[in-house]
């Protein structure tokens, strides 16, 4: 578990800056990754606004400059942890070693140390302060269920008791880059993916178990990579974790619960105050389709029957801590029904009233900068989109093959194909 100040702390950010620390924290971000260069700057950013910053001393290069830049920044109260490897391997274990017992030796306020290993984990299990595994589901191609089990399997080489986090891909993925625009080049600016593939990524990542999400990178949520709507769909997933953050931080996943659509897929989290229910739609190609990612008619069996005093709360942006304890009742003691919803839901099950009022007055309070978030991704999403309709309308006529395939032009599929059909 990771706690600051006694509170427990979900760590929501990025590697690198998006605009600035301020625009950061104004978009629900909590932190931000940063290289060793950077740090100074951003801690004193961070001091201004209540935010946190992870330092990158990385130790597959550690060296003399590394030891004088954690000796410079130890005693900054903003910084929340040290990241010594990206993309370790087997043979970085010693140099990671070393470089975890100099920072345990000189760092007075013990903060977590970090990592992520993308080959050997058997050689890191001695490792157990945060660990991170990932892989990018918008450039590898597995289903998002793909994901998750990818996430499990490594947390489970390293120990299940370890701290989760991971990276959620914000990137073009390179594949998409050189079929559809250019295949000499290597790396450019594309509209895809979307905000609303985000969500997907967070969510599924949050299911497999992370308790904390680092997007990569920071770029990609600027205008100049089409990015406004990725940066607002992100705020809107801060604002939720506002409210969920802390119980996921504090909270243990349970197995997947059985529900009656092989599309809708349901993961308990327990933490002291109750039960969490993260809800998804997953089909084998959501990931890129968003858009079909909708739940009609459904139920799940929670596995056990209510207590007599928990109530079921839908948690909304838009309508609070919802209770929906007597419509989603049905015959069955442990068999709910599932109102409809696109993407992702929220359920929280408790018997304590203080906290679901508390976290219906957050929702409240998160409200006005939930609308004006949605409305700058939508007005992002039609500035994409535009272009599309009006290149379908000019190719129809004289092409009838370069049409996209599927539905209405409102929808995620066409802006994944924006720069095949335009």
């Amino acid at each position: 578990r990771l706690y600051v100040d006694g509170e427990p702390f979900f760590p929501y950010g990025c590697w690198g800056c998006i605009e600035s620390v301020a625009s950061m924290k104004r978009h629900h971000f909590n932190c931000v990754f940063s290289g060793m260069g950077g740090t100074a700057d951003l801690l004193e950013q961070a001091a201004e606004h209540d935010f946190m910053v992870i330092t990158y001393p990385h130790a597959p290069n550690w060296g003399e400059g590394h030891e004088q830049h954690v000796m410079a920044v130890r005693d900054h109260p903003n910084l929340l942890a040290w990241n010594i490897g990206d993309d370790l391997n087997a043979k970085d274990v010693e140099k990671v070693r070393h470089a975890y017992d100099y920072i345990r030796e000189h760092d007075p306020y013990h903060r977590p140390i970090m990592l992520d290993v993308i080959q050997g984990w058997e050689e890191y299990t001695w490792f157990d302060e945060m660990f991170c595994a990932y892989t990018y589901p918008l450039v590898k191609k597995p289903t998002l269920l793909d994901y998750q089990q990818f996430i499990r399997d490594r947390h489970e080489i390293v120990g299940r008791d370890k701290f989760l986090w991971t990276w959620a891909q914000a990137h073009v993925q390179i594949w998409y880059t050189q079929k559809y625009l250019n295949p000499e080049v290597n790396w450019c600016p594309s509209p895809y993916p979307d905000g609303e593939n985000l969500r997907m990524v967070v969510y599924s990542a949050l299911a497999a178990g992370c308790r904390g999400i680092l997007y990569f990178p920071a770029p990609y949520f600027t205008e100049e990579y089409h990015g406004t709507d990725r940066y607002a769909e992100a705020a809107l997933i801060g604002c939720e974790l506002e409210v969920i953050g802390p119980w996921l931080a504090e909270g243990t996943v349970g197995e997947e619960l059985q529900t009656s659509d092989p599309t809708l897929h349901a993961y308990p989290v327990e933490f002291p105050g109750g039960t969490l229910i993260l809800l998804m739609c997953i089909k084998d190609d959501t990931q890129y389709h968003v858009d079909d990612a909708v739940v009609r008619d459904a139920s799940l069996d929670l596995g056990r029957a209510l207590k007599p005093n928990e109530r079921i709360y839908e948690l909304s942006l838009v309508s609070g801590a919802l209770d929906v304890t007597a419509g989603a009742r049905t015959d069955s003691d442990a068999t709910v029904r599932v109102p409809q919803f696109a993407m992702t839901d929220l359920w929280l099950i408790t018997d304590d009233d203080d906290l679901a009022l508390s976290a219906d007055r957050k929702l409240a309070e998160l409200r006005p900068d939930a609308a004006r978030f949605a409305a700058q991704a939508a007005g992002a999403k039609m500035k994409k989109l535009t272009p599309v309709a009006q290149a379908l309308e000019q190719a129809r006529p004289a092409t009838p093959a370069a049409r996209c395939a599927g539905g209405s032009i409102m929808t995620g599929r066409y802006s994944m194909g924006t720069n095949t059909c335009g």
